[in-house]
């Protein structure tokens, strides 16, 4: 069987994920058997979602305009990290957050290489910029 930290696909070896699987699968179930209109189901999907406590809020699941889960760049990806160790469920951070002080530290050197790419980027935008002033 899958263990920590390697998960079954879905992670549906978990209770959680298994649950909401489960309780999602007899929503869809319900449309297909006529009983509850789609945009009804939706919205009960999106309830669903949102009565998770393990989900970080981050992910901003309940809102149907936002179709991606989050930019896992580094400032977002941290705060998602922090919200896991200190906000989510206790068997939710254990077996997902549980990371040491290294990882945060290689966020770290992430991020400055993100701020350095920005830093750079703008600079050659500027340069070039600045160069062909006056051109027609």
């Amino acid at each position: 069987m899958w263990t920590a930290p390697y998960r079954a696909p879905l992670a549906l070896d978990q209770p959680r994920a298994a649950g909401l699987v489960r309780q999602a699968f007899e929503v869809i179930e319900q449309v297909e058997r006529g009983a509850q209109e789609p945009a009804a189901a939706t919205a009960a999907l999106y309830r669903l979602l949102g009565q998770q406590d393990w989900i970080p809020p981050q992910f901003q699941v309940t809102r149907p305009a936002h179709r991606y889960l989050a930019t896992f760049t580094v400032l977002p990806l941290m705060a998602i990290v922090l919200w896991g160790k200190r906000h989510a469920p206790l068997d939710v951070r254990r077996d997902y957050y549980g990371m040491g002080a290294v990882y945060f530290w290689e966020l770290t050197k992430a991020m400055a290489r993100e701020a350095w790419w920005a830093l750079t980027g703008f600079l050659r935008v500027f340069r070039a910029a600045h160069t062909t002033r006056g051109r027609t």
